[in-house]
Order: structure tokens, then sequence, then C-alpha cells
């Protein structure tokens, strides 16, 4: 009798409970973005003048997890006070306070020990922004605990450059070693502790073949989304010792002898994006992506929006609050964000910057790479630049902070004062003995608040304004190391920029099909759709290859409804119109129009009931201003050097209006050849 053959899993057919759980850490339990968290909990900090926590909901609720454990143990009331003053949503959201943790491990304990988990869970950090497609990594997870129920964990990766500026230097220099067939993690280490590590071999032999099965990457990004049975936090219940997530519970995991447990890898596109922000430098990147689209659906107009703020969208990724006032002679850089009611003085110049609500911002003041939070004074003269400005601080007039500097909440310097680079300050009083040591070079500085000496950073990498070049040399060989990835890069770099494209195409075709369905939507459709094409440095063309179909998609419906050709032109009319500003957007050039004028011949050929209207599309198009006549017969030439049926029968669709076209360029000759000077003849008689 023959043994029978297990089936394979499906992966995508396997389904995703409805009360599938997150767990938010809201407390991340290390103080790098001190003072501002002496003060306020991380996940409340504004990007975009959205708190962090808004970003990471909107995240779990567009993917379909509808059930959130919020764990934190500091600024409990605040906290608290924001969940109670909250909008509803369609999220169950649950509050866990673990009182005592000072670690994520305690936090774990806290929450296995409540009994508040109840199947399997996504564990992520409040202070995170991504827009990581989760139910593909949760169906991997499922698949690999189907295929074996040791799989207990299953961990999202992202490759990247070993030197990428999404890195912090402290705690992203992991190495990971997986075996190429299951994807499953055998081993990881932090190679920034130490200058080499050594193979677990013993780990290694679990799998046939480890010879040759295995694969060391030290270019993988943990984005620290970890996708978990229970087994995990029995472990936690079990191991008092486990305080951090990597360096205690997976290392652990992975080096124990007699355990037998699994980690999978999940590794996201190119196009996917996540980061916390873990230190004042990140905390700005994730500014800037967000402004910049890199987050996109997650962008700054829409997130606002959902918190009920106004927001004018500009081009070059500006956007402003409606009420915001700003003088004529300011100029406001690409790449920033003006909150609502807030003014700004004559001559002055905000680049690269976040700015919040009712701020008051003076004349011939210069910001530039900064974040300033909501009620902010900044004087006349002052510049600020690569710096962190808490709500309600004052910078007096003619006051030079530098880079790296953060002050906290309520801080006032003195006018005509420099800060010197990277100073911190705050008005909570953290050690009466540290204040009172800084007390003299305080007072010169501020008028309210003293110095924060209390952490110092060594590594100054992880403040706004710090040169990566730096990090990079303090690396051996970095020139053989880059070399290297750049040689295994290069065989896939076509395949990274078709995901990037794929995933832009289709987002282009959803905000389409969003404006087919609410035509008033296209101007916003528009300014959507060019923001993406800048934020991922994609061709125009590109572009109109993807969106020209899925316009005239809109007209099919239309035309089975009628088959009146007058009726049927005056949809196509009304088609156009609608995107008559995305048309001008994108076609500025011969390519430019021959692709635009081959995607709507494509589409014509494919729908039988269009064969005969491109004609119509092409001078409607002309009417509107879209295509010139230069590019329509540089089309004509194009196509009458084919030989094609189809191509035959546009040109002579098109005849009359090519010969009228044609004529008048004659007629433009022809009164260039009587009158070369462009002078009135009857004056030369």
């Amino acid at each position: 009798m023959k043994k029978q053959t297990q089936k394979p899993i499906d992966k995508e057919k396997l389904e995703i409970r409805e009360n599938f759980q997150a767990v938010l850490l809201a407390d991340t339990y290390v103080t790098r973005l001190a003072p501002i968290t002496k003060e306020i909990p991380k996940c409340l900090l504004p990007v975009g003048n959205v708190p962090l926590i808004e970003h990471t909901m909107n995240w779990l609720e567009a993917n379909k997890i509808y059930e959130l454990l919020v764990v934190y143990t500091s600024h409990s009331q605040k906290i608290e006070q924001y969940f109670s003053q909250r909008d509803k949503c369609n999220m169950k959201i649950q509050l866990i306070h673990a009182h005592d943790a000072k670690t994520v491990g305690d936090a774990l304990r806290e929450l296995q020990y409540k009994g508040v988990v109840y199947g399997d869970f996504l564990l992520c950090y409040g202070d995170m922004v991504s827009n990581i497609k989760l139910q593909s990594a949760i169906k991997h997870f499922l698949w690999k605990k189907k295929e074996n129920s040791l799989n207990i964990m299953t961990a999202v990766l992202k490759k990247t450059h070993p030197f990428d500026s999404n890195r912090t230097y402290q705690d992203d220099d992991f190495a990971f070693v997986i075996e190429k067939q299951s994807g499953d993690i055998l081993q990881i280490e932090n190679i920034n502790k130490e200058d080499y590590f050594e193979l677990n071999l013993e780990r290694l032999k679990v799998s046939k073949g480890a010879a040759l099965g295995q694969k060391i990457h030290y270019n993988y990004l943990d984005n620290q989304i970890y996708i978990c049975s229970l087994d995990v936090l029995k472990a936690f219940q079990e191991n008092f010792t486990f305080n951090s997530f990597r360096e205690d519970f997976m290392k652990e995991l992975l080096t124990a002898e007699i355990n037998e447990e699994k980690i999978s890898s999940y590794i996201v596109s190119d196009s996917e994006y996540s980061l916390r922000a873990s230190d004042p430098r990140l905390y700005y990147k994730i500014n800037q992506s967000v402004i910049k689209r890199y987050t996109y659906p997650f962008t700054v107009n829409k997130m606002m929006a959902y918190q009920k703020q106004n927001v004018l969208n500009q081009d070059f990724n500006i956007f402003m609050g409606k009420t915001t006032k700003i003088a004529h002679s300011t100029v406001i850089g690409n790449n920033s964000c003006i909150g609502d009611a807030t003014q700004i003085g004559e001559n002055t110049n905000v680049q690269a910057s976040v700015v919040g609500k009712n701020c008051n911002i003076g004349s011939k003041v210069q910001i530039q790479r900064c974040i300033i939070q909501d009620n902010v004074i900044i004087e006349d003269g002052s510049i600020v630049k690569d710096s962190i400005i808490c709500s309600n601080a004052v910078v007096k007039k003619n006051c030079i902070i530098k880079e790296g500097s953060i002050l906290s909440y309520n801080v006032i310097t003195k006018p005509d004062t420099t800060l010197p680079e990277y100073t911190m300050a705050t008005t909570f009083e953290y050690d009466k003995d540290l204040i009172e040591e800084n007390q003299d070079e305080s007072s010169k500085l501020f008028e309210k608040g003293f110095l924060y000496t209390a952490q110092l950073f060594v590594q100054n990498e992880a403040m706004l304004g710090y040169n990566q070049h730096e990090i990079i040399q303090n690396y051996e060989d970095v020139d053989d190391l880059v070399h290297e990835e750049k040689e295994g890069s290069e065989e896939d770099i076509g395949q990274r920029e078709d995901a990037i494209f794929q995933s832009l195409a289709e987002d282009i075709r959803q905000i389409v099909q969003e404006a087919l369905n609410d035509p008033p939507k296209t101007d916003h459709s528009t300014v959507e759709i060019h923001n993406l094409k800048v934020a991922e440095n994609i061709e125009g063309w590109r572009c109109i290859q993807v969106f020209v179909p899925e316009i005239l998609n809109g007209l099919i419906v239309k035309f089975k409804e009628s088959a009146n050709p007058q009726e049927r032109i005056s949809h196509i009319k009304t088609l156009l119109g609608n995107w008559n500003k995305l048309f001008r957007k994108f076609v500025h050039s011969d390519e430019d129009s021959l692709i635009f004028i081959s995607e709507i011949e494509q589409f014509c050929i494919a729908h039988k009931d269009f064969y005969d209207f491109l004609h119509i599309f092409l001078q409607l198009l002309f009417q509107n201003e879209i295509l010139t006549k230069e590019y329509i017969l540089n089309w004509v030439n194009d196509r009458r050097n084919q030989s094609t049926d189809d191509q035959k029968h546009f040109l002579d669709l098109c005849k009359d209006f090519i010969e009228w076209l044609e004529s008048d360029d004659d007629d433009e000759e022809e009164e260039e050849e009587e009158d070369p000077d462009g002078e009135d003849n009857e004056d030369d008689n």
C-alpha cells in the first residue's frame, strides 16, 4: 500500500481569525528621547502634527486588526486621559497598566499574568510608523505554524544596507543566520558589541545540509514587528531573566541546547516602510518620511484629516493648515508641514521642518531640519537648525540654536544667546544635585529651565544633525563590506525596482478607482499621484502607463449603457475634462505624449466598443490643450512607418483631423515666408 503524501498547505487560503489581537507596547523602557520623555510618553509625540500612536493604530486598523491591547507603565495618567478623550473607532481597545514594569520582559509577564491574550497575536511598539501589509505576514506565520507546531514566532525583517540611515547604531547592528530553504532564523548576534561572533554549530546541525544551507545576513533590519503564539508569553513568564525581546528571549531561544522551538523570518518588500522613533535622529526621519509619503497611504494630509485638522497640500510635499498666516516674503521649503493657526513673519525661511499648531514665528527667522511642536514662540532674528523645540517653549530674539539640541516643554531661552551643539534643556526637576551643579551655566542660557545632563549622549549619532559618514568611518574594512553588498545587490536591482513600481502602480490604481466613484476627488487624486511619483522617484511615463487605462475603464459601463454615438462622445468629454489636471501634470514631452496616445490606442484595441473613437479622444485632448499639434503629428509620423491593420484603421479615422493639423502647419509656414520679419507689407509700399 502506497504511503499517502500530505498535500502542501496553500498559504493564501489560510484564514486569520476575526478577533486577532495586537499588543502595542506604549512604553519602550529606554530613555534616548530624554528629556522629552520625562514629561510625555513617546507614543504621544507628534509626527506630522499627529500623535505617533495614531499612526500605529491606523496602520493596524487598515490591516484588519480590530482588537488592541495597549500596555504602558510610565505617564499612566496622560495615556489614560488621551484614550478617554479620543474619538471612538472600529477597534476594541483595552488599556493594560503594567504598574511596576521596568523592562519589556516585565510588561509581557504582566500581560501573561492578566490572561487577556487568548491566541496568536502581533507584538509591536507605540512609537512606530509603518505601512507593512500585515495580512501576508500573519498568514506566513500561520503557514509556518501549521507546517511545524514548534514555530512559535515570526520576525518581520527588511533587507537594507548595513549603514542604512534607518538603523539605530546601538540597537540595529544585528547579524541573522537564516536557513535558506525554510527561512528559519538559526542565530542572532549584535555585531555592534563584538568584533566577531561564533556560529552555533550545534544549532546548525538541526538542519540537513547545514554546511550549505545557511546564510549570514548583516543587511537585514529587524522591524521589531513580531507575530507570536502564546508560547512566547509563557517563555517570558517562566524566565524572569528575560528583559529584552531580542537580546534575551530570541537569543536564548536560539542558543539553548535542549530547546527545539523555532523562529521564522518574513522578509517584506522594498516598497514597504517601517521605522521606530528610537532616538531624536529617527524621530525627525519619521516626520520626513510621512511628509515625503514613504508611508503611503498613511500620509500627512490623511492623518491630519483623521484628527479633524484642516490642511492644504501644495506641490513639493508642503502641507499647511487652512488658518495658517504666512507673510508674502517668507519661504517655506520642500518637505515641510505647518500646523493650523500658526503665524510666520516677514523674510523667514523654513526648510524641511515640521511646525506645530498655534505657533508664533517672528521675522527673519531661519528654521532648518527641525521639529517645532505646538504653541512655540520663536522671536525675530533667531536661527534654529537640526533641533527639537517642544510645546510652549520660547526662543527669544537673535538666539542661535545649534544642531542636535533639544528644548523640552516650557523652556525659555535668554535673548542674544547661542546654544552649543547637542544642548538639552528641561524644566523637569530630574536630579537636584545635577541641576545645582549646572546652575551657573543654565542661568547664562535660560530664563526658565536648566541644562539636562543626566544622560549625555556619548554617541551623538542619535541626535539631529549628526554626520552619518562619521559612523561609517568607525567600521574596519568598510570599503570591502560595501563593495560586497553592492555586488550582491546588482543581480536583484531590477527585481527591487519592479517590486517598488508594482506597489506604486497598485496605489495609483486604487486612487483612480476611488476618484471614478467620486469625481470631485479627481483634483485631490492628481496631487496624490504626483506626490507618489516624486516620493518613489519614478519616471512620469511609467505612471502614465498605469493611470490612463485605469481612467478609461471608467467609460466601459457608460458605453454599455448607451450605444448612441453622441452620448458616448459626451461621456468621453466629461471623463477627460475631469482628469485634465492630471494629464497636464504628466504629459510634457514627445516621449510622454507618444506613450499617452499609445495607451489610449491599446485600450481601443482591447475594447471593441472604443475601436472607432480614437479620433474623438485626440480631438478632445487637443481642445483641452493636453496634446499639442506637434505631439499629435509626431504620433502620426511614427504610426505611418507601421503597417498593422489597427494602425491603418486609426490613421484613417483621424484622416480629416490630421489633414486639418497639417494644413494649419502649412498656413503658418506660408505666413512666415510672406512676412519673415513679422512686419506689415503695406508699410513697404
